[in-house]
């Protein structure tokens, strides 16, 4: 198992800011909260593009970085293992 690193949300701006990504403080923070800092996940977002619209391709697209993460996460509890406590 490998380890993954992650940015703070000050790390994040500056990773952006560094790429020449021109994005508001709100918009810098809705990105950290869907991407969880990863940088493999923040470098997704394509200069010019918008916070929401990155989102949408990064969730919301088959060809996106976190659809199936995105999915495992919003599993139906029907499918999830019935947990019997005594």
């Amino acid at each position: 198992m490998y380890q993954t690193f992650t940015f703070s949300v000050k790390e994040t701006e500056t990773f952006f800011r560094d790429r020449k990504i021109n994005l508001n403080q709100y918009q810098i923070l809705q990105l950290y909260m869907v991407t969880g800092g990863i940088p493999q996940y923040l470098a997704a977002l394509e200069k010019g593009e918008s916070a929401t619209k990155a989102i949408d391709k990064t969730c919301f697209t088959k060809e996106g970085l976190l659809h199936d993460k995105l999915k495992a996460c919003f599993t139906p509890c029907s499918t999830m293992p019935v947990v019997k406590w005594m």
